[in-house]
């Protein structure tokens, strides 16, 4: 069905939903096993491998690095000050990481809601890497 615009730079944008959908599982994970979030992450990666995932649709495959992703995490966890904070009513961080078009991704928010069901992100404490790098 031609559409009218191009669609190329779109062709990702289901990869969002995907790791909306892992990350709310792996938290759930976490939850059960009594484990952090991120640390049960990082268990998840801890043997350094390299996952050839060819045959791929993009041209020359590509592979994924779980020691590189462990290390973004882990630099985004040092960051943000996970864990270091006491638990207060309604606030809490969350994380999400996600290996896409050849690059690795970490978040961390800071979220509060007050007694309005009314959130706020901390500027403070958002932050995100992306290979390494902290922005």
């Amino acid at each position: 069905m031609p559409l009218g615009v191009p669609t190329f730079a779109m062709r990702g944008a289901a990869q969002q939903c995907v790791l909306l959908r892992v990350s709310v599982i792996l938290d759930e994970l976490a939850l059960a096993a009594g484990r952090d979030p991120i640390e049960f992450r990082l268990q998840l990666l801890k043997n350094e491998r390299v996952m050839n995932t060819k045959p791929s649709p993009v041209a020359n495959g590509f592979d994924f690095d779980a020691a590189r992703m462990a290390n973004v995490l882990e630099i985004i966890r040092d960051a943000s000050g996970w864990g270091k904070q006491k638990a207060q009513k309604g606030r809490g961080m969350g994380t999400a990481f996600q290996f896409s078009h050849r690059g690795y991704f970490a978040h961390v928010i800071d979220l509060s809601v007050d007694d309005k069901k009314q959130g706020e992100s901390s500027q403070s404490l958002r932050r995100r890497a992306t290979s390494g790098r902290i922005s």
